[in-house]
């Protein structure tokens, strides 16, 4: 992925890959430290240098060991798997060698979390990389005494590798074309609901940045086809008077809202 790249479809965010380049020095089940193991050591297009890497989605530090320079990322939401899954997943990061995170911390898709480096017990700078399914905060020995995340995932059924280079690393790659999102949702505004307020896109979807109100009350409900996300919660529409923008659809207003395959009110096009 490239810094500051998103994807979220059908409201769902895409585990990207957080490497610019993938050099893999040393892969799964691999002697003497990976075996037993989907972790994999990646490095940039030169090796020596301290690449930085990105949240493949919206992440929270859940834990961290400054003794072997590891630290567990576990998404935020459920996200889509390059398997087509969708579930929580956690990613384990090491030998950064300066961790400037804290447990609790919540990073977006696409920011910075890390470099590579060669802290803990590393031979040369690269990123330790290991996937678990599910929510995980800690690692335990495998039968062969090597630590590793529970539930560990093969990378290739992880990550989509849109804009990551590929130098070294032969396997089933998936993109995010090769995984299909179902039919487009329709997002309806209840009667109930006075006004809402519409943003551009280019903005952030904040109160003062409006480019427009709804009014779903005047005409007995309103419904509209989610186009895309620009982040969970926030769903782009196209409206009749402001053209595409963004809508906030959060949990506290969830009782004014519905989200289905049909439109229940009238539809605007």
């Amino acid at each position: 992925m490239e810094k500051g790249q998103q994807s979220i479809r059908g409201g769902i965010q895409d585990v990207l890959c957080p490497f610019t380049d993938w050099y893999c020095t040393q892969g799964a089940d691999d002697t003497p430290s990976h075996m037993g193991s989907e972790a994999n050591d990646i490095i940039g297009e030169r090796s020596g240098i301290r690449y930085p890497y990105y949240a493949p989605v919206d992440v929270r530090c859940v834990n961290i060991n400054r003794t072997y320079a590891f630290v567990w990322w576990q998404s935020i939401e459920k996200v889509r798997l390059a398997d087509g899954s969708i579930d929580y997943v956690t990613f384990l990061c090491g030998h950064d060698n300066v961790i400037n995170c804290y447990v609790g911390q919540s990073i977006k898709q696409g920011v910075k979390i890390g470099n590579m480096g060669n802290a803990g017990k590393a031979t040369g700078v690269h990123c330790h990389i290991e996937v678990g399914r599910g929510k995980q905060d800690d690692w335990f020995p495998n039968e062969d005494g090597v630590y590793c995340i529970p539930n560990q995932m093969k990378l290739e059924d992880a990550f989509f590798m849109d804009n990551t280079n590929i130098i070294r690393g032969v396997a089933e790659w998936k993109y995010l074309k090769d995984v299909k999102v179902k039919n487009q949702k329709v997002l309806n505004l209840s009667p109930e609901a006075d006004s809402w307020r519409v943003y551009p896109l280019d903005k952030a979807p904040v109160v003062g940045n409006e480019c427009g109100v709804l009014a779903p009350s005047q005409f007995d409900g309103l419904s509209y086809t989610i186009l895309d996300y620009a982040r969970p919660n926030i769903a782009i529409i196209k409206t009749k008077d402001f053209g595409k923008v963004q809508i906030y659809i959060g949990n506290d207003v969830l009782d004014m809202f519905t989200i289905t395959d049909t439109a229940i009110y009238q539809l605007v096009n």
